[in-house]
């Protein structure tokens, strides 16, 4: 009975494809820059609550858009993030912020179809 030798080392499977790694060369950091993925903030001025009704609001907007690759978050306009592509927020507060990303107010923070409105006009804009 002839033994077969063992090894440490993981033999290649042939059916196993490799994997290419020069398909991205940018550091990870700004692979994130490029993703396909829209990032929208929904803010209000003082932290009360409204920037989270806002936020409920957005996600049954999304639905009726039917945008899945999304991300989504809320908080004070004092803590925008710099990645979000589009900011949201009331009527009242949108000509006071300063910031380079696109910023659209709605008259009603509760009425997911004005708010669906509003990302779809953004989306059209955004891709001309």
């Amino acid at each position: 009975m002839k033994k077969e030798k063992t090894s440490f080392f993981k033999k290649k499977d042939p059916n196993k494809k490799e994997i290419n790694k020069k398909e991205s060369t940018a550091p990870v950091h700004l692979q994130a820059v490029h993703s396909p993925i829209i990032s929208i903030f929904c803010c209000c001025a003082s932290g009360l609550g409204s920037s989270l009704m806002l936020k409920m609001t957005v996600e049954e907007a999304l639905e009726i858009v039917g945008l899945k690759n999304y991300e989504l978050s809320f908080g004070q306009a004092s803590a925008i993030p710099m990645m979000a592509n589009l900011i949201l927020c009331s009527d009242e507060l949108a000509p006071n912020l300063h910031v380079s990303q696109d910023v659209r107010g709605l008259h009603d923070l509760m009425d997911e179809n004005e708010a669906a409105k509003v990302i779809q006009s953004w989306l059209k804009e955004r891709d001309r």
